[in-house]
This record gives C-alpha cells, sequence and structure tokens, in this order.
C-alpha cells in the first residue's frame, strides 16, 4: 500500500538512496519505518497508535465493532505483534523514541497521556 503514496505524493526524492539500494525490487518499503529506521542517521521520534484504527480496518479487515470474542483474540495478538515491532526503538534511547498509546484511534489527540507525558510534553524542547 505505500507504492501508492511514495508515487502520488512524489516522495521518492525523500527516500533514503541506501534503503532503496539494498531492496531494489521493492524501493517502496523504505515508507515503512521498520525497512527505513536502520538507514536513519539523525534521532528520530516515532508517533504510533498500536491499535491504530484506519489500519485495522482498511489494511487488516477487522471490522470496526470489536465485541466478538474472535476480533478479540486477533487484537491481542497483534498489540503484541506491534509492541515486538516498537522494542527496538526503545533501545537507544539517545537515537530515538517512541510514543506509543494503546487507544484505538488513527489521529492522535495532542493531549494523550502515555506514562504521564503528553504528546505535546514529549515533543517540545
Amino acid at each position: 500500500w505505500t507504492r501508492v503514496p511514495i508515487a502520488l505524493w512524489n516522495a521518492s526524492a525523500s527516500v533514503s538512496p541506501d534503503c532503496v539500494a539494498a531492496h531494489p525490487n521493492k524501493t517502496w518499503v523504505c515508507g515503512l519505518a521498520p525497512a527505513l529506521q536502520q538507514y536513519v542517521q539523525t534521532p528520530f521520534f516515532m508517533v504510533q497508535s498500536v491499535f491504530d484504527t484506519h489500519q485495522l480496518v482498511v489494511f487488516n479487515g477487522v471490522p470496526e465493532q470489536w465485541e466478538d470474542a474472535g476480533v478479540q483474540a486477533y487484537l491481542k495478538t497483534y498489540g503484541e505483534n506491534m509492541h515486538q515491532l516498537l522494542e527496538p526503538y526503545t533501545q537507544n534511547s539517545s537515537r530515538s523514541a517512541v510514543f506509543a498509546t494503546s487507544c484505538p484511534a488513527h489521529i492522535l489527540p495532542r493531549n494523550m497521556v502515555v506514562n504521564g507525558v503528553s504528546l505535546d510534553e514529549a515533543v517540545t524542547c
């Protein structure tokens, strides 16, 4: 799904040349944090909703109502997998940081609080 935005937004010049060289047959993956992160040389701050409702519904086919036990089991596994994917970004705090919420949302409100820190506070120098 990242192929379209990179082409549509003419973002190919913003994609890491090192990442493109490492993935010559699927350069679109360079628009995704897991592939791109290893090529980022500057510190970065990732903001992610573990249960991004847009990703869950549109890309993973999860129904909008989550009362079903099967859906809840899927979401539990999905959340555990997301936490595992985010873990490497928290290991070297001088190089990167993660602000991840477990609230179901696609657009995070600026007053969202994680471990006592709001998103506004987290991005304020």
